[in-house]
């Protein structure tokens, strides 16, 4: 089998299964997304030098602008001498001089207060940039985009029959777990109704 075509049935498996596990919002499930599309982004890589192409469409804006948007994540986790960071984040000094203990005060810190979920969030947005650029590229063969189409709506169909079957029967369950939040509507496999809401409007 070519590679498009296991890059293709590999990207379609990801997009059914990444709703499944609660929307995909809990830490584990959305690493486990993260690592699947970062991933498969390294098998297409390797199959575009191998087809003798660059390893990645330099000149593509969608790149250039997910770089950027990757760089602020990046650039917000450089520690940087107290002095630079009053200049560039003033409110996030004094927000360090109330929490953090005294001793600490004058080394480097990063502009995040929260370096963790920021390097979190970035890697999150790398991951849906590669998966973008690789269904941009995938597009181009003859077929692909029929199925991934044909992808998208079957698991958004699961999506709204398996909510409205939940919901009919005054079962309200997320599989095996029973409903918290948005018990009075239809959720499908997603806790939040809006996310719900959302998907099923994009499929």
């Amino acid at each position: 089998m070519s590679s498009p075509w296991m890059l293709l049935y590999g990207l379609a498996v990801v997009l059914c299964l990444a709703p499944l596990p609660f929307g995909c919002v809990q830490p584990g499930a959305a690493s486990a997304l993260s690592a699947s599309c970062l991933g498969l982004g390294v098998v297409w890589v390797i199959g575009r030098a191998r087809r003798g192409l660059p390893p990645l469409p330099w000149n593509e804006p969608v790149l250039i602008g997910g770089a950027l948007i990757l760089l602020t994540g990046v650039l917000q986790m450089v520690p940087l001498p107290r002095a630079v960071l009053q200049e560039i984040s003033p409110r996030s000094v004094q927000l360090r001089d109330l929490y953090e203990p005294a001793h600490s005060r004058d080394g480097w810190r990063p502009g995040s207060l929260h370096p963790g979920a920021t390097r979190q969030a970035t890697l999150r947005i790398a991951a849906c940039l590669v998966a973008a650029l690789m269904t941009m590229d995938l597009a181009i063969v003859k077929g692909t985009r029929r199925a991934l189409a044909i992808a998208l709506v079957a698991a958004g169909s699961f999506q709204a029959i398996y909510g409205l079957a939940e919901y009919f029967s005054g079962h309200q369950h997320i599989f095996g777990y029973a409903k918290k939040y948005y018990a009075a509507v239809a959720t499908g496999t997603f806790v939040n109704r809006n996310h719900f809401a959302g998907y099923l409007e994009m499929t």
